[in-house]
This record gives structure tokens, C-alpha cells and sequence, in this order.
């Protein structure tokens, strides 16, 4: 019995791994549905009106308006009777039926009664739902957690799920926000006409226009005072008033003045901040000022020259900068560590860093010394140890050594995936990275 469960096991983890490598894809000739593999091969045959990707191993199919689920091989595995279907998350799905929504499990049996206006989906075994205009919350036995009773509630930003991260969750009612667990119990009250999600114990907080903060036990922390103040990073929140912007540490204390024109987030533990020196008026009394950004660490000191014309934040241990129309590299200490030489460069991938001057592209190491010279007319960054370049409408690939491992011959290539990439010459075929047509 056991060697049976375990065959059956391994039968479906296989057909849920070839799964994650079918695509959907269209037949233009009979506008017709079907899915092909990696290497474009159909592997189920175009005959559904509509279809979408694989999730958990299944699809959602539609034949004549009604939707079912295939597995990788095909077969269908849950009947095609539905108006509508989504994906699958945490082992059920969203599927609808005369207007009202509700899940399915993977064996097509209704867990969540089909009777819901609208639902997100699963996340760690809670689901929104939505009976006419109110919002509540069930487990995944279709439970209710929460009735239905708010006007509004928080998901996570862009995705279709609810957001209890923290233990707890946002709820609108009567147009103002607040915090409450799982059982419903208020934990931060409804007062606040926005509240943001908790950054480091913390979560921003705003009536009539004024913005501070409260902590997990509804207790106004920080006043709300500040016409706008961020979420926190590192310890440090951006506030604004009058029109500039400065710092806040998580005890409400101003750890700079309120004097900067614009400001970014504190990133690797310092923060980038423009200032804008007055300049003298002209004939229509407007002042020419000199706008400049440098860094600041946690304390508010400015370590690094107010002085470029443009800076990105830090990412690891370097930030690009701008002066002159001209890009390169700082370290924490503020020295250039690549020269301010270039039009433009792009993050680093596997320690190297595209830059560009021109119409010319080359790369560059962490230390600014140049791997391979600005001759190429078009890069990509280096994926699995290789980087496809462009010549003259020909297109290869390059190892870190600046050695043209696959020659510039194809009229159309991507990066490496596993292994593999897809390029054009006459037509689409697959190589490896020896450059040899994959069969």
C-alpha cells in the first residue's frame, strides 16, 4: 500500500514539475488554445477557447464559455462548468458560477460555498470575500473568520491576497481605517482616514491632513503633526513641512533639519538628499538656486559632499552618481570607485556592470576596471556566466574574459536559462552554451 501511495506521489510530482515548463500559446490559423514547452514544442494540443498558466500543476481551460482544469498531460482533472476561474493558491482556487464566487479544492469538491460577490486568494489560509458592499475574511474549511461588515479592507499591494503579516489586518468603516486581529478584536481603533502597513514596529497614520505614527497597540507614538511623513527604513522616516523634507528617528526626534528639496529612503544605512542653495534674484524676482545631492548617514550628518548633479541609492556597497552628464561609481566613504566617465550603466550582475558611452557598450568590474572595452552596440547583462552582445544587427555571446564564446551570427538572441537560449537566424531554434543547436 505504501509503495502504491508513493508511485502515486512521485506520478504527480512529475506531472506537476513538466507543469512549470508549459506556456500557453494561440493558433492564429483556428484561433484555438493549447500549451508548448520551453523549447516551443506543443505539447497539448490548440483546442480551448481560452486558457491560462499552470499553477500547483493544473490550468484552467475554457470550452463553449466554461471553465475546467487539465493537468500537464492533458486530461482533464476538474469539469469544464464554470464562468470563470483564476489560479491556484495554497491548494484551492477561485471559481465562479452565476455571478457568485467561491473555491474548489484540486479534486473539484466545493470548499467555500459559491455565494461570494467577489474574493481574493489564499494566503496562509485566510481569504477575503465580499457579500454585496462588505468585506470579511474566511479560513480555508469556508469558515467565516470574519463576517462580512467593513467597507473596505487592505491587501498586499498588487496582489490579490489579504495582508494579516503582522497578525493583524487594515478594515475601513464609516471612511475611517484601523487595525484588528483575527478574531475581529480592534486593535488599532478606526479613527484614521489613511494608515499604512507596519514598517519596524511602526505604521504611518493620518487625520485631517496630518501625518505621525502608531505602534501595534494603537498608542500615537510619533504626534500626528507633519503635513507627510514616509514609513520607516532603517530606522529613519522622511518627513515633510513647508515644503522640504528632512529626518525622523523612530522616537519622533529630528535627527536633521527640514531643509532638503527632495530625499530617498535609507538604504544600506545611509540616505540620499538634495539641497537647493538660494541663488541671487533676477530682474522677475526668481531665484536660480544650485541644486545638489549628497548622503547622509542614521545620525543626520552629511558624509558625503552635497555635490552631484544626480545619485541613485546605495545597492550593496556602491551608488551611482551623476555630475555633468556623466555617471559613475561611489563607495560609502564617498570615493569614486569608477570614475565619472560614462553616459550610463546598469546594476551589477554577476560582478559586472554594463556601461555605455554613446552608442557603445562594454563591462566593468566592482572595482571600476573595464573586462571588456565599449565596442558592442548592444549588451545584456551576464546570466549563467555568459552575455549576449550585439554587433551590426548580429547578435552572440561573450564570456567575462571578453571572449566571443558563440560568434555574432544570429539576427535575434536572449539570455541564457538553464542551460539553454533561444536565437534566430532563418528561423527559431535553441542552443547550449557551446553554442550547438539543440535538438
Amino acid at each position: 500500500m505504501k509503495i502504491r501511495y508513493n508511485l502515486i506521489l512521485l506520478l504527480f510530482s512529475l506531472s506537476t514539475l513538466q507543469a512549470q515548463h508549459l506556456s500557453p500559446y494561440w493558433n492564429s490559423e483556428t484561433d484555438k488554445n493549447g500549451y508548448m514547452d520551453s523549447r516551443e514544442k506543443i505539447i497539448i494540443k490548440p483546442i480551448y477557447d481560452g486558457n491560462g498558466d499552470f499553477s500547483e500543476g493544473l490550468a484552467g481551460v475554457n470550452i463553449g464559455g466554461k471553465w475546467g482544469f487539465i493537468d500537464a498531460t492533458g486530461a482533464t482533472v476538474i469539469p469544464l462548468q464554470y464562468d470563470s476561474v483564476a489560479t491556484f493558491s495554497e491548494g484551492l482556487v477561485r471559481i465562479q458560477l452565476k455571478g457568485k464566487w467561491g473555491f474548489i479544492n484540486k479534486a473539484g469538491k466545493q470548499v467555500v460555498e459559491i455565494k461570494y460577490d467577489k474574493v481574493s486568494d489564499f494566503s496562509d489560509g485566510i481569504a477575503a470575500v465580499r457579500i454585496a458592499n462588505k468585506w470579511g475574511f474566511v479560513d480555508d474549511t469556508g469558515k467565516d473568520i470574519i463576517v462580512p461588515k467593513y467597507d473596505d479592507i487592505g491587501l498586499v499591494q498588487f496582489m490579490n491576497k489579504p495582508d494579516f503579516s503582522e497578525g493583524i489586518t487594515k478594515v475601513k468603516s464609516g471612511g475611517k481605517w484601523g487595525y484588528v486581529d483575527k478574531t475581529d478584536q480592534v486593535i488599532i481603533p478606526l479613527n484614521y482616514g489613511f494608515l499604512g502597513k507596519f514598517s519596524e514596529g511602526l505604521a504611518q497614520a493620518e487625520l485631517d491632513n496630518k501625518w505621525g505614527f502608531v505602534n501595534k497597540s494603537g498608542q500615537e507614538v510619533i504626534p500626528l503633526k507633519y503635513p507627510y511623513a514616509s514609513d520607516f527604513s532603517e530606522g529613519l522616516a522622511y518627513v515633510r513641512a513647508n515644503d522640504k523634507f528632512g529626518f525622523i528617528d523612530n522616537t519622533g526626534k529630528e535627527i536633521t533639519e527640514i531643509k532638503y528639496k527632495e530625499v530617498k529612503k535609507s538604504t544600506e544605512g545611509l540616505a540620499a538628499v538634495q539641497y537647493e542653495k538660494p541663488g541671487a534674484m533676477d530682474e522677475w524676482d526668481m531665484g536660480k538656486g544650485t541644486i545638489s545631492w549628497g548622503f547622509i548617514d542614521k545620525t543626520g550628518k552629511e558624509i558625503i559632499a552635497l555635490k552631484y548633479d544626480d545619485v541613485e541609492s546605495f545597492s550593496g556597497d556602491f551608488a551611482q552618481v551623476k555630475l555633468n552628464n556623466k555617471v559613475g561609481l561611489i563607495d560609502k566613504t564617498g570615493r569614486e570607485v569608477v570614475a565619472l566617465q560614462y553616459d550610463g550603466m546598469v546594476d551589477f550582475a554577476e560582478g559586472a556592470c554594463i556601461v555605455y558611452s554613446g552608442d557603445k557598450y562594454g563591462f566593468i568590474d566592482k572595482t571600476g576596471k573595464e573586462l571588456i572595452p565599449l565596442k558592442y552596440g548592444f549588451a545584456n547583462n551576464f546570466t549563467e556566466g555568459l552575455a549576449m552582445v550585439g554587433l551590426a544587427g548580429k547578435y552572440g555571446y561573450i564570456d567575462k574574459t571578453g571572449r566571443e564564446v558563440i560568434p555574432l551570427i544570429y539576427s535575434n538572441a536572449n539570455d541564457f536559462i538553464n542551460g539553454e537560449a533561444r536565437v534566430s537566424t532563418d528561423r527559431d531554434f535553441y542552443i547550449d552554451k557551446a553554442g550547438k543547436e539543440i535538438k
